[in-house]
């Protein structure tokens, strides 16, 4: 397991590569208020093509973070562009990079 506290950057193309926990530590409904909030912005500021997010996840050997735009989301999955997926249950923080 990553003991570092700085998430580790990688490209989005290795994400389908990661393993992922079956499950994880359930976020409070303030949480996902916010991290909503916080895709809706990079979805909508992220629409042409300009600004970028850094979403912050974590896979089964730690904290990892990519820098994409983010093509669409649900209460489960955030497409970025290209396809790549990613569960929302994994996702810890999105930062708006523009």
């Amino acid at each position: 397991m990553n003991v570092n506290t700085e998430p580790e950057k990688i490209e989005k193309e290795k994400i389908p590569f990661l393993h992922f926990p079956r499950l994880s530590l359930p976020k409070s409904q303030q949480q996902v208020l916010e991290l909503t909030s916080k895709l809706l912005r990079a979805m909508l500021w992220g629409g042409n093509g300009k600004v970028k997010c850094r979403i912050i996840f974590k896979d089964a050997d730690g904290l990892k973070k990519v820098d994409s735009l983010v093509g669409s989301f649900d209460t489960q999955i955030v497409k970025l562009k290209g396809g790549i997926t990613l569960n929302m249950r994994n996702i810890e923080d999105v930062i708006l990079l523009g």
